[in-house]
């Protein structure tokens, strides 16, 4: 893309960011962190565009926010904030963050310890999977499913049962 055409589509993407644009706040918020953008490299900006399209409910916005404050990456770490994005993203229906949602409840990082719900939550993304996240699913379906009792497995059945009526009113 030509140099003119590039600060054009920056010019409008801003201007419909700062207009309230979900899509244009996040595509400004990876641009600030992208080594391949006209923009120069600002993670303060990055992760404020992120969290406004967060907050608007972009849904890969709450991801990448969820996963920068597990990590501790570009902001510090959290794993309390980490979970709010992770739940926002997990509650529309999205798989990566029910995944990883249930390993922060399984974990106790961020919330309270909960297997219980951590296996529900795992159970919803199963029904949501991609091919490519299986491997990660059943080593954690696997262990969670060692350390529950009977009657854990089947209240957790009932949640996510409840989790994906939800996700289909929210569609």
């Amino acid at each position: 893309m030509p140099i003119a055409h590039a600060d054009e589509a920056i010019k409008i993407t801003v201007a419909n960011a700062k207009y309230g644009d979900p899509q244009s706040q996040f595509k400004l918020g990876m641009a600030f962190l992208s080594k391949d953008s006209a923009l120069e490299y600002n993670s303060v900006r990055a992760v404020y565009w992120l969290e406004e399209a967060a907050l608007r409910g972009h849904i890969g916005a709450q991801i990448n926010l969820g996963g920068f404050y597990y990590d501790g990456v570009i902001v510090f770490k959290s794993y309390e904030t980490s979970f709010k994005w992770y739940k926002l993203a997990a509650e529309k229906g999205e798989p990566i963050a029910q995944l990883y949602l249930s390993e922060l409840y399984n974990e106790g990082k961020g919330t309270d310890k909960d297997r219980t719900t951590a296996y529900a939550w795992l159970l919803t993304a199963e029904k949501n999977i991609k091919l490519k996240q299986v491997n990660r699913l059943k080593i954690s379906k696997e262990r969670l499913e060692k350390e529950l009792l009977e009657a854990q497995k089947e209240q957790a059945e009932i949640i996510s049962k409840k989790f994906i009526r939800i996700n289909k009113k929210k569609l």
